[in-house]
Parts: structure tokens; C-alpha cells; sequence
């Protein structure tokens, strides 16, 4: 995942540009002017396209400008003083970017645009006027940017300045799981390994310090992980197979060895398998000990670092040993993302589809139609989908099951594969196999297989499978540590936003949706 764009915003004579220019050159970014990308585009200067086409036809070639550089790349936009009155350029350059709105006295403003002719709105007779109809159109617009740098009294190298200074591409977004008691932080930003020592003394978490990783991430993060903390640093095999109890025995004996006792903290550091594994082993070790979760990919960000779900997995199914075992803090960094190989962002957004179809229909609707990138803010959207679930059902008895939806399907596709299939992966076929449970049980909207298979492949994540035995599958799914009185317990949804539990369906019926599923689309 790219760095969030800085994107600056406000009326005509607020700077823009030239506070983008110095800006972009100070932090080493590229620089985009949308103005300048039209006028590019229409091969022709902005009061021009005024003059002979329209300030219709203007806005329409500024939306596509808007669209054309939204995406998440270290950049700093200058906007035109009407770009966010979109909402559709407002989502994306949002989705994309941190805003920041530059303000000023309409007489500065007005000073600083002279007379020149080139602000078509301005143009005319008392421009003063037109000026002050103009601000007080866009008011509640400008008003709604969250960061807003008055520059009345200052020169475009001080704002450029200011703006270094402020921590705009390290956007922390905090939140808070209350349950188990007393709760604990849940922090999703920029650069938090580097500030671990920081980030561990503010949720009251002490040493001795044991960070686990695997053998995929620890050469990536071992480094500047031991700059930020004086700790043990203990590597595990990555891999499903290695979720065991082989492995966590193994885990047992490096904490000895490093002293790790009651007060000490196992800091876990990787993706959803390493998460779990060093999770029980802290659950497990002195009858529990605290412990804190780097998620590094946007699976175990938006789902294995929340709840408090621990485990390890027997030859007969995942996760049918485990715990609930919160940890103390969730340190979501966003920079791992950008060390994940081709496409392995990807894979946590099955997690993130399902958080939309239980619980938030406008985040599913977004996924279908918005940004064709990880948007930051619906990455906040699904692991808030889920900590309200589990602050609801902490120890599912209830309504925390909702979280399966799609996993008896998953799980036992992951299993009939010998684990070779992502776990993502195995989601997302196994939420298109919920949906046709749904379907042939008449329970839910009748397109909703056609949108669920449509914002799957929108994200390049599989709606089938292949070479799988239908019989392995369905023998892995009786396995599955949620059935009831031998009998399997599947997740439905019903339509964006609403799920139905504890449903039970005919064997038969079951063997045809999996069957079913070897078919593409």
C-alpha cells in the first residue's frame, strides 16, 4: 500500500499550487495540479474552457483529473478551488489522500489573484463581490476539511513549512475494544514498529520483551524492531502447517530462555498464522501472560489481530485448539503492506467483504463502486464492524458467530488443499458458497449473488475452486469446531449489512453448493 497523498484544498488565492510545489519538494514527493492536468487534457488554459465550452464541461474533465491521481502514491495535489463540491472526487482524493485546507481574508486572497483575468469565476466587474458569493457557496465545504492552515499572514515557504511539520501522511486512527475488561487500544496508522517502545509504555506493557515472528517477516522487521526495543527476538517457520503444538512447545522454551516471566510480554509480529500461534502460546505460557499484535498484512489486520482468538490447528481442522485471549494493544502499521508480495493486500479483502455484508450495506456499496484500491478508510470501517460484534459477544455465545460467515465453506477448502490455498482465498469462495446456500434456502435478495461475485472479482479474489475433491472438503467441514450435535452450523447473508445464523441445511444440498463451486463465472 502506497503512502497517502497530501492533498491541498481551498479557495483561489489560498496558495495551492505554490504551497504544493515547495511541499512536494521538501518532502520528496511528486507534485500534481488538477487545474494544470485539465488544462493538459483540453490542450487549452482554464479560462478558455470557461469561455468556449462551459463551466460544465470544466467540472467534468476536473472530476476525471481528481480520478486520474487519487490513488494512494506519495503525492501532493493542489486542487482547484471546486474539486471537492464532487462528492465522487471528494470520496476518492479522501479515500486517497489527507486533506488539508488552506485558508486566507478574502482581501489577501483577492490581492493575490490580481488582476490578470485567468480566475474565470472572479472575472468581470467587482470581483471583490463574486469573491464573497463564492465563499459563502463553498463555505461548508472548505469548513468540513479537517486540517485548515490560515496562510493570510504568511508567505507560501511558511505554510510549506508548517505543513513538513505536520504528521499529515501518519494519519493514526485510534480504537478501542472494551471487552475483555479493562479493554484495550486497537492503533491503525504509519510507522508504528519504529515507535514500538513508545506505543508498549503507553498501554502499560512491560519487559522482559519477546517479539515472534516468522521466517517471512522477521528478516524484513527484525532490525528496526530491535532499534525501537531492547527484546528477544524469537523466529518461527511460516507457514499453516507450522500452527502447532510442535511449534508453540517450541515457543515455550525460547520464553524460558529469554527470562520471559508473568510481567514480561510476548509481542507477536506478522500475519493471521503467526498471530494465533504466539497468541495461545501467551494464553498458555505461566497460565497467560500479556501480550501485543503487529498484524503485517491486511488480513490479520482486519481480523486475527481483533477479538482475541487465539489457536492452533490438530491434523483433523484449524483452530480446534485455542483460547480467548485478548491482546493488550494492536499496533496496525500500515507500511508493512508495501513489503507484501504482488497482489497480497489483496487476499484481507475477503475479510473486509465480509465485514461489509454483516454489518455495514454503505461499505459494501462503496467496495462495488468506489476506488479500485484499499481505501484507508474502509480498512477503519471493517475492523470496526468487527470490535462492535465482539464487544457485543465476546465469547461467542451468540451473535459473535456472525464472523463465520463463510468460513465452514473456507475451512474446509483450505483443509482439502493441504493448506497450499491462501486462507483469504478460501473466503472468498466460501462467501460465494454461502451466498448459494442463501439462494437455494430463498433467504436472501435475489442479485445478491450476482454483487457479492462481482466485488470479489472486482478485487481479483477467486469465486471458485479447482482440483479440489468434494469429498475432502466435505468431510474437513465436519470437522469444523462449530458444529452442533454432529451437524453443521453455516452463516448466511441475507443483503448487504445482514447476516442469518445457526442455519442448517441437507447434506445433499450442501455437496451441491460445493460442487457447484468448481464452476467460474
Amino acid at each position: 500500500m502506497q503512502p497517502l497523498n497530501i492533498v491541498l484544498a481551498g479557495p483561489p488565492g489560498a496558495g495551492k499550487s505554490a504551497v504544493g510545489r515547495l511541499l512536494a519538494e521538501r518532502l520528496d514527493r511528486e507534485f500534481v495540479d488538477t487545474d494544470a492536468l485539465v488544462e493538459r487534457m483540453a490542450g487549452k488554459p482554464v479560462h478558455q474552457i470557461f469561455a468556449e465550452e462551459g463551466e460544465l464541461a470544466f467540472r467534468r474533465m476536473e472530476i476525471e483529473a481528481c480520478r486520474q491521481v487519487a490513488e494512494p502514491a506519495n503525492r501532493v495535489i493542489a486542487c482547484g478551488g471546486g474539486a471537492l463540491l464532487d462528492e465522487g472526487s471528494r470520496n476518492l482524493l479522501e479515500a486517497g489522500g489527507a486533506l488539508v485546507g488552506l485558508t486566507g481574508e478574502p482581501e489577501t486572497l483577492l490581492a493575490r489573484l490580481g488582476t490578470d483575468g485567468a480566475r474565470p469565476l472572479l472575472a468581470g466587474e467587482s470581483p471583490n463581490e463574486r469573491l464573497r458569493v463564492l465563499l459563502e457557496a463553498r463555505k461548508a465545504t472548505y469548513d468540513s476539511i479537517p486540517v485548515q492552515v490560515d496562510t493570510t499572514a504568511l508567505t507560501a515557504e511558511q505554510v510549506a513549512d508548517r505543513l513538513v511539520e505536520y504528521p499529515l501522511a501518519r494519519r493514526t486512527v485510534r480504537m478501542t475494544a472494551r471487552h475483555p475488561r479493562p479493554g484495550y487500544e486497537v492503533i491503525l496508522g504509519e510507522g508504528l514498529i519504529s515507535n514500538l517502545s513508545t506505543w508498549l509504555e503507553q498501554a502499560e506493557l512491560s519487559p522482559p520483551y519477546v517479539v515472534v515472528s516468522d521466517s517471512n517477516v522477521a528478516p524484513l522487521y527484525e532490525e528496526v524492531t530491535r532499534k525501537s526495543l531492547e527484546c528477544s527476538f524469537v523466529t518461527v517457520p511460516a507457514g499453516e502447517e507450522h500452527k502447532s503444538q510442535e511449534t508453540v512447545s517450541e515457543l515455550y522454551g525460547a520464553f524460558m530462555e529469554a527470562g520471559l516471566d508473568r510481567n514480561g510480554t510476548v509481542i507477536a509480529l506478522g500475519g493471521g498464522v503467526l498471530l494465533d500461534l504466539a497468541g495461545f502460546a501467551a494464553a498458555t505460557y505461566m497460565r497467560g501472560i500479556r501480550w501485543a499484535a503487529l498484524p503485517t498484512t491486511l488480513l490479520a489486520t482486519v481480523d486475527a489481530s481483533l477479538g482475541g482468538k487465539v489457536g492452533i490447528n490438530l491434523e483433523g481442522g484449524k483452530n480446534l485448539i485455542g483460547s480467548f485471549h485478548a491482546p493488550s494493544i494492536v499496533l496496525a502499521d500500515l507500511t508493512t503492506f508495501t513489503t507484501l508480495p504482488e497482489g497480497g493486500a489483496r487476499t484481507g479483502l475477503a475479510e473486509m467483504i465480509k465485514a461489509a455484508l454483516i454489518g455495514d450495506a454503505d461499505l459494501f456499496t462503496r467496495m462495488e463502486s468506489g476506488p479500485p484500491w484499499i481505501s484507508r478508510s474502509w480498512i477503519q470501517r471493517a475492523m470496526e464492524v468487527k470490535l462492535s460484534i465482539v464487544d457485543e459477544d465476546p465469547q461467542e455465545r451468540g451473535g459473535r458467530a456472525a464472523l463465520n460467515l463463510g468460513h465452514t465453506f473456507a475451512h474446509g477448502l483450505e483443509a482439502a488443499s493441504d493448506y497450499s490455498l491462501p486462507h483469504g482465498q478460501a473466503v472468498s469462495v466460501g462467501l460465494v458458497g454461502a451466498t448459494r446456500l442463501a439462494i437455494a434456502l430463498d433467504r436472501c435478495q435475489a442479485d445478491l449473488l450476482n454483487r457479492v461475485q462481482h466485488v470479489l472479482l472486482r478485487y481479483g479474489l477467486p469465486v471458485s475452486h479447482a482440483g479440489l475433491d468434494t469429498d475432502r472438503i466435505l468431510d474437513s467441514m465436519k470437522m469444523d469446531k462449530k458444529r452442533k450435535e454432529g451437524r453443521s452450523q453455516f452463516v448466511i447473508p441475507v443483503r448487504p449489512g445482514q447476516v442469518e445464523t445457526d442455519i442448517e441445511a441437507p447434506e445433499a444440498l450442501i455437496r451441491d453448493i460445493v460442487d457447484g463451486l468448481r464452476e467460474s463465472v
